[in-house]
Order: structure tokens, then sequence, then C-alpha cells
């Protein structure tokens, strides 16, 4: 490893460590604001920052003070940008993905902070941002986010994003808003999966992974909206844990049934569409 990696890592064991001593800590809590500003300065282009050292001192800072991080980011819809954008422009970066899914659905913010934060996504229309990216319609994304890499990130984001938003009874709803009152958000998902069909009557097909990634989804997006209810996320939003501890998950209100109703509506618009990819026909899902 480079001389520079090494100061990375020796850096991210002083902010991140598990042997911290009092005065670091004490250091890392004061200055946690500062430090997250600082970090997400690895997401610009000219960066050759580590983003595993990154992402690993972001999500110890957002375990440890919640606020301080999510003050930063979600402030208002400028800070949003000014943090997210380029970050999502490296999402294909499995510790970036992993991160920014932790970001935008932390379950232990305090409900100031939640407020700030959700209100600066949903007037972003974040998951659409997401749909957009992962079907290569957002008309704003460069040429390298319209990578196949980056567009199955985005697809995956999506639909992480969207499992936990659908148990998230203080705001999920707000958020999912999107899925069903914005019509681009699933024509574009359907429109992968299905071709879009141009003046000569031909069909014109995305990349296979394209299509795969929005019809997968898709498919995860209906099943989630076919239950009143669904297992509550863990106090740190994983959906696991609860099996993990050999405890039965507390049942929560779906919030995505807000949506259910549009979902289904446009994919029954869609069906027969849908049943010629299935089928495999002249004018269907042929690679």
């Amino acid at each position: 490893p480079s001389q520079s990696l090494k100061r990375s890592y020796r850096a991210t064991m002083l902010l991140a460590g598990e042997d911290q001593s009092d005065a670091m800590q004490k250091f890392v809590q004061e200055r946690a604001s500062v430090i997250t500003a600082t970090l997400f300065k690895v997401f610009q282009s000219d960066s050759c920052g580590s983003f595993h050292h990154a992402c690993h001192v972001i999500c110890h800072l957002l375990e440890n003070h919640t606020d301080q991080v999510l003050g930063v980011i979600g402030a208002n819809l400028e800070s949003l940008n000014t943090y997210l954008n380029p970050m999502l422009s490296c999402v294909q970066h499995s510790p970036v993905a992993e991160t920014l899914v932790k970001l935008v659905s932390c379950p232990t913010m305090t409900p100031k902070v939640r407020w700030s934060l959700y209100t600066s996504l949903s007037a972003r229309k974040f998951l659409l941002l997401l749909a957009e990216r992962a079907t290569g319609t957002d008309p704003a994304a460069t040429e390298a986010e319209r990578t196949p890499a980056h567009c199955s990130a985005c697809a995956e984001v999506f639909s992480e994003l969207t499992d936990r938003l659908a148990v998230d009874p203080h705001g999920g709803e707000l958020l999912l808003q999107p899925i069903g009152h914005c019509p681009e958000l699933l024509d574009g998902l359907l429109a992968s999966v299905c071709g879009t069909r141009q003046a000569d009557g031909t069909i014109r097909h995305r990349p296979y992974r394209q299509r795969l990634d929005a019809a997968q989804a898709l498919q995860r997006l209906v099943a989630k909206a076919t239950h009143d209810e669904l297992p509550a996320a863990s106090p740190m939003g994983d959906m696991n844990s609860f099996a993990a501890m050999g405890m039965a998950p507390e049942m929560v209100k779906n919030q995505l049934m807000c949506v259910a109703e549009q979902i289904h509506m446009r994919l029954g618009a869609s069906f027969h569409d849908l049943a010629v990819v299935v089928a495999g026909t002249p004018l269907g899902w042929d690679t």
C-alpha cells in the first residue's frame, strides 16, 4: 500500500477505532459536524481518498453522533444536494451504497433532525431520482452516471430504501409518495422492462442488465405493497436482527399501502406488455 493509504488507515483508526482514548472520543464528539463535512469531500471527482476508510468513519459517526451527522447533511435542500449528489455519483462502490442507505433511513435521529432531513429528501424526490438513475433516464446524469454498474447500484439502493421506509412510521409515507404520485417513476421502470415502442412499431429495448434490475425492483416493490403490516426494523434498521437474537419482531403498519393502489393500477395497465416480455415473443424480452 502507498504511504497516503497508510496515513488514511491510521487516521481512520484514530477517528473510528475500537480502542479510542477518552481524549479522542471527546475530540470527535465536539467536532463531529466538521469531520462529517470534511469526510464528504472524498466523493468529489478530484478526490484520491479511500471510500472504505471514509465510509467506515461516517458510519461510526452516524452510530455515535447521529444528529450531528444528519444535521449537516439534511439541514435543507441545498445542503442535501451538496453532500448527497457527489455521494450518489459513487454509489456503484459497495461501501458508498451501504452508507447512503444508512444515512437516509437511520432510525435513531431525533424528530427535529428527521423532519429537516425528510423534508429535504421529499423536496428532492429522492426515490424518483434513484429510479431515474437506475433506468438511465435522469436528464442531469453524467456519462459516468449512466454506466451499467452505476444504474444497477441505484436500482439496488432504491429497493433497499423502499424496504426500510415501508416500516418507518416516522416519515416513510412522506418519502414513498413519488412511487404513487410521480408517474415517471413506475413508467420508467416498466419501460426498462418492456421496452419502448418506436414510431415504426418496433420495440427499443434497454440493455439486458438494466432490464433485469428494473424487473427485480418492480418485483420487490409489488411484493412489499401487498401486506397491511410488516415486521418492524430493529433499532439499528436491520430487519434481520430480531431473528438473529431469537426474538419475534413487532409488526408495524406498512407505509407502502399509501401508494399500493396506484402501484397495482399502473402495473395492471401494463399487464399485456409484461405478459409479452414473460412469453418471450418477438416483441418481448429478447437479448
